[in-house]
Formats: C-alpha cells, sequence, structure tokens
C-alpha cells in the first residue's frame, strides 16, 4: 500500500467521515479506515493511547463516547500535507451524560491516506502540533523543502 492520493481526495475522504460520524452513521465513517489502522491519542489529551486495527479504533471511540451524553466533531479547516497527510483543526463539542455540563476544545486531527485508506491517525492537543508532526512523517523540513 503506497499509493499517493491528490490533495482534493484526501480532503473529500476526511471530511466525509466525519460528516457521516456526526450523523450517527458510524459504520459507514469507518470505511475511510484500513483494517490495520494505526491510532494514536496524545498523552496530553484525555482517553491517551495507542490502538492497532479497526476494532481497537473502534473501543476506543466507543470508551469516549460513553462519557458523553451526547459529543460532536466539527472539521474547521483540513489542509494536505505532502502526499500522503491531512491535517483538521478540529472542534470538539460534548455535554456531559452525568453533569450536563458543555466541554468545548480544538485538537489536530492527523490521518495519513494510502491507496484510498486511513493507515495511520493521531490526535494532538493542537492543529500546528499535529502540521508539524505530519510534516516530519513526510520528510518535509521546517522551511518547507
Amino acid at each position: 500500500m503506497t499509493g499517493a492520493s491528490t490533495p482534493d481526495d484526501r480532503l473529500a475522504r476526511v471530511s466525509r467521515t466525519w460528516d457521516l460520524y456526526n450523523a450517527g452513521d458510524f459504520d459507514a465513517a469507518l470505511e475511510i479506515f484500513h483494517p490495520d489502522v494505526e491510532v494514536h491519542s496524545s498523552t496530553e489529551l484525555a482517553n491517551s493511547g495507542s490502538f492497532r486495527g479497526v476494532d481497537e479504533l473502534v473501543h476506543w471511540i466507543t470508551a469516549w463516547n460513553e462519557a458523553w451524553g451526547s459529543f460532536r466533531l466539527d472539521d474547521l479547516e483540513t489542509v494536505p500535507v505532502g502526499e500522503h497527510h491531512a491535517v483538521t483543526r478540529m472542534h470538539q463539542t460534548g455535554i456531559g451524560r452525568g453533569s450536563g455540563v458543555e466541554v468545548t476544545m480544538d485538537a489536530g486531527w492527523l490521518y495519513e491516506i494510502r491507496d484510498g485508506q486511513c493507515v495511520y491517525m493521531a490526535v494532538h492537543p493542537s492543529f500546528e502540533e499535529a502540521i508539524a508532526v505530519a510534516r516530519g512523517r513526510e520528510g518535509i523540513e521546517a522551511d518547507g523543502s
């Protein structure tokens, strides 16, 4: 699995995934993920850890969703990085299941797309950090070369 994707294709796939998630079509949202996807959530965030495969991804998301009466991910901005990555500035809104308190947070979500599937996803505390990590994974220097 090595095929480069076009920037427009990566952006469309990522956007569609979170639209489906927010619409409650979890199974369709999972279609983007390779069966052996690697998922990382920064230790600086709640529900942190590393997970491998769609089953562990589902477990991670389910555990997160159980804490909330409702939870929504809004893609504020997604940019392509290099030949295989995209990064989303994600606005997260949750209403606590027990407390009813609304909590919001922005984070950087990084995706590596190969042959139309997400093989790697990571959640970082900021959009800027996620872009820096994507650039590093692509071998792009800080000055853009």
